[in-house]
């Protein structure tokens, strides 16, 4: 059902993306961090690309990457802007992903993005379970 809020497609990402970050930062008794993966797609349906560690600048094994999937790290609920930090995509094989469908596993990073939600028409949650999912003993390369 839509309704009335949903109207205005702007103000469903906004309302989705404060959900989405109040679960998060929600705390339980494990104190096990919630991470909910996202896909931002555009107006023209194609979906949100950053690069992380561009030159190589960190001490990272993995070099630069590029990726199409967030974590919300922060939104201010009066402008719709916010940051999010980049998941680095790792294949079944321990080897950056190189599309969004090889992914097996998502690796947090320090890698961030600042956004404005309303430029943004859809939002696709991805499993929460890829979120540092073993690799079955492979050591990534």
């Amino acid at each position: 059902m839509i309704t009335k809020d949903c109207m205005n497609l702007t103000n469903c990402i906004c309302k989705s993306v404060i959900k989405i970050d109040r679960l998060q930062n929600k705390t339980d008794c494990t104190c096990e961090k919630t991470i909910v993966p996202i896909i931002l797609y555009s107006k023209d349906f194609t979906p949100l690309k950053a690069f992380g560690n561009v030159g190589d600048v960190e001490d990272d094994c993995f070099g630069c990457f590029e990726t199409s999937i967030f974590k919300i790290e922060y939104i201010c609920k009066t402008t719709c802007c916010g940051k999010l930090s980049l998941l680095r995509p790792i294949d079944e094989h321990g080897s950056i992903a190189k599309t969004i469908c090889e992914t097996f596993r998502l690796e947090e990073t320090d890698f961030c993005i600042d956004v404005n939600f309303h430029c943004f028409c859809a939002l696709q949650r991805l499993s929460m379970a890829l979120v540092n999912r073993p690799l079955g003993g492979i050591i990534p390369k």
